[in-house]
């Protein structure tokens, strides 16, 4: 027997009067059970889980994300499955112990550092916190206090940035380098999940030969350079570059055997250097016959928006070139993006 009920906007507390549908956690048509989360609600005050109060399917929203009603407004149709039809929760029902409340209103010194307060709800900062967003930069669009919505529009404005940069041609890097005559800097983001397990299950499976990012990132330029017949150097944890055979990039383990290796005197010209010195991929002092180097950051983990708008932690390593006037570097920008592509898919870069 199927039989229809509305879920109503709860009474949180004895004065309270209205609250915000801050997320609905499950669709039109989606199955759940008794006590399953089916949205969340927000006052000025706590966030609060609404839980189902039984069995059943959810039929029909009526209030929608980021909309304000009062206390026994219907929000929802759901439909009580397998037993008798489930009272939804009057206003005037005692209200359930709320959650430990987090100030709504605390003291923050800001991106400014002017020590102005920002207010905003408890689920408005957990959503902030979890997607690593700074709550100085988001603007209130009821002008008093950031709720979730303002998250949400935030979040989407920063995943749409992020987007445009990614795809903007490499010549135009990230973050504005500091400039130097007679050099050209592209810079990208490159999401390294895969890679990132890959070195675990690496560290994991074959503990002596312990690759480092720095590793893969020498492999894939080597890769990119085999058809213009350029040769690579590394620079790595501080040490001295050292020039590495064209012989010596055709897999990873020997470049990495390459790496702890003497230093020996170079041979050659390198095309490019990979490294991971502080500032090398700013530097316009690249040794004599090097007319380009790659600047390879640490492996960071950040938040970054999935399909949904959700946040999900990720892990990231930033890439800059640098190419001199006297580089026999022939598209840079094409350059980079094809390194981007095998650190992306680090089995195909291993097996090529």
């Amino acid at each position: 027997m199927t039989i229809g009920a509305d879920l109503v906007m709860p009474k949180l507390g004895l004065t309270m009067t209205e609250g915000t549908l801050a997320r609905w956690a499950i669709a039109p048509g989606a199955l759940f059970a008794a006590g399953d989360t089916i949205a969340v609600v927000e006052t000025d005050k706590i966030a609060y889980d609404v839980e189902a109060p039984g069995t059943g399917t959810l039929a029909e929203i009526l209030v929608g994300e980021g909309e304000t009603v009062a206390v026994g407004t219907p929000i929802a149709r759901w439909l009580a499955s397998d037993g008798p039809t489930v009272a939804p929760r009057e206003a005037t029902q005692t209200p359930p112990a709320p959650p430990t409340a987090t100030p709504s209103v605390i003291a923050s010194a800001g991106a400014t550092g002017t020590g102005d307060r920002i207010i905003a709800t408890p689920y408005a900062r957990r959503l902030a916190r979890d997607a690593g967003l700074d709550l100085a930069a988001v603007t209130a669009a009821n002008g008093r206090r950031i709720r979730a919505a303002d998250i949400e529009v935030a979040l989407a404005r920063r995943a749409e940035a992020r987007t445009q940069s990614a795809l903007a041609p490499a010549g135009a890097p990230n973050a504005a380098p500091p400039s130097a005559a007679g050099f050209a800097f592209y810079g990208v983001d490159v999401r390294v999940d895969r890679l990132a397990g890959l070195l675990e299950e690496i560290d994991s499976g074959m503990p002596d030969l312990q690759p480092s990012p720095i590793h893969f990132v020498a492999l894939a330029a080597a890769r990119v350079l085999e058809a213009a017949g350029g040769t690579i150097g590394l620079q790595h944890e501080g040490r001295a570059a050292r020039h590495l055979p064209p012989e010596t990039t055709r897999r990873l383990s020997t470049i990495v055997a390459a790496d702890r290796a003497e230093v020996e005197a170079e041979s050659g010209t390198a095309t490019l250097i990979v490294s991971d010195a502080a500032g090398a991929a700013f530097l316009g002092r690249a040794p004599t016959g090097r007319g380009a180097t790659l600047g390879v950051g640490a492996l960071t983990s950040v938040f970054r928006p999935d399909a949904e708008g959700r946040p999900v932690l990720c892990s990231e390593i930033s890439l800059v070139l640098t190419v001199s006037e006297a580089s026999t570097l022939s598209d840079a920008s094409g350059f980079l993006s094809r390194v981007r592509t095998f650190l992306e898919s680090p089995l195909v870069l291993l097996a090529s």
